[in-house]
């Protein structure tokens, strides 16, 4: 997914200015569903940020869009593991955050088993370790910049659990994987008992204000990170249907802050006629980028089309890392 946050980001940094006169407030889906609830139940009380949707709509348009072919160029093995999963069809929720320089990730999938993870693990010639009761299994990950992750699955009921923790190594900006054994993950199973994320008040009343219909939503908080006093609640998600579409929220805490960002991308727009003509293709998809502040903070909104993206990826393509 990497390459498809590349392209966003530029097309937001360099014509998010497209309207600056203000727009609505984005609508949230309001309270929990019995079916949102019941995912949310598996997993741990507390965090900064959540995250969830169809992960089978999303990693099938990862495998097959102009950005996931591209992917393929990049890190084929990734490619081979997300076209894999993408053939089951399950759902999913994420939560977590950062904690004393560790980014910690827990995540519940519903809908598919440990057999799924080993099939996957195998297409994409990953090293896997599973134990004699077929409850837990550790798959190694390893991406182009040489970070090895023990990813630990443990079958629970309708699903899989899984966490991934990162620190940041104080001599480096490279994260350094922490692993994390069977017994971590059913002492965390065995709290859920007690207080799990769909009885966490706080991160209710957030998700009331996200737009949970849509392929991937996410909603999370600078409160509590170095970035506190800067940036507040962040919320949004994306919709995956002919391209990307995708709709963020981001409260702007510092003094002045939007204005600043939106003069900035006006600057940044302004310069968009010193482009060569052979980028014409990235000037057409920051057309569909709209931008200004609304009574919850800047919000983004854009659609970009898979012939857009066609375009985009032919563009860039020569530029990226060869396999």
């Amino acid at each position: 997914m990497k390459a498809t946050w590349l392209i966003v980001g530029v097309a937001l940094a360099a014509s998010g200015c497209e309207k600056d006169r203000g727009m609505p407030a984005a609508k949230g889906s309001g309270a929990l569903s019995a079916s949102e609830a019941e995912l949310l139940a598996h997993l741990p009380a507390g965090g900064d940020i959540v995250f969830g949707g169809n992960y089978f709509g999303l990693q099938d348009w990862t495998a097959n869009s102009p950005l996931g072919r591209m992917s393929k160029q990049i890190d084929p093995i990734s490619a081979k593991w997300n076209a894999c999963l993408a053939r089951s069809n399950f759902t999913m929720a994420g939560a977590g955050g950062f904690r004393d320089g560790a980014l910690r990730m827990a995540m519940y999938m519903k809908g598919i088993d440990l057999a799924g993870f080993s099939k996957c693990s195998s297409d994409a010639g990953l090293p896997v370790t599973s134990d004699p009761d077929g409850k837990f299994m550790t798959v190694t990950l390893e991406n182009r910049g040489g970070l090895t992750l023990a990813m630990p699955y443990l079958a629970v009921p309708g699903g899989v659990y899984t966490v991934v923790s990162l620190r940041l190594d104080p001599g480096t900006i490279t994260p350094v994987a922490v692993d994390l054994g069977r017994a971590d993950l059913e002492r965390e199973q065995a709290s859920l008992a007690t207080a799990n994320l769909a009885n966490d008040p706080r991160m209710s009343a957030w998700l009331a204000k996200v737009d949970r219909s849509r392929t991937f939503f996410f909603v999370g908080s600078g409160e509590g990170t170095p970035w506190g006093d800067q940036v507040g609640l962040i919320y949004g998600g994306m919709d995956i249907s002919d391209g990307i579409a995708f709709d963020v929220t981001v409260d702007v805490r510092a003094d002045g802050g939007a204005d600043q960002v939106v003069s900035g991308w006006k600057r940044a727009r302004s310069e968009l006629g010193r482009l060569p003509p052979s980028m014409q293709p990235l000037k057409d998809a920051m057309k569909s980028v709209r931008l200004g502040k609304t009574k919850d903070g800047l919000r983004v909104v854009a659609r970009i089309s898979n012939a857009q993206l066609e375009a985009v990826t032919a563009m860039i393509a020569p530029m990226l890392p060869q396999p």
